[in-house]
């Protein structure tokens, strides 16, 4: 498992797809990330959307941690990824 920080960063929905190419299918088998720290980030309901539809994919993220403070995503938005990956804690 990975840990990810772009806390503090310009990063944006559409950013996304570059934290999801650093899964690897190696010889130690897939990876997926641990902790997904997305504090302070321009991200929006769309990304946790995005998130959300990964859980049910081939290769699902398994994020065991979403950190999510200082953003402008909606309760609604963060309750669909809760409900997509129950193991996953959100920090808001």
């Amino acid at each position: 498992m990975i840990d990810v920080d772009m806390s503090g960063t310009k990063m944006k929905d559409g950013d996304l797809y570059s934290i999801f190419g650093l899964r690897s299918n190696g010889q130690s088998g897939y990876q997926h990330i641990h902790t997904l720290d997305l504090s302070g980030t321009r991200i929006t309901d769309d990304a946790l959307h995005f998130i959300a539809l990964q859980e049910d994919s081939s290769f699902p993220l398994r994020i065991k941690v979403l950190k999510l403070t200082n953003t402008n995503v909606s309760e609604a938005a963060i309750q669909q990824l809760q409900d997509a990956n129950p193991n996953c804690e959100i920090i808001r």
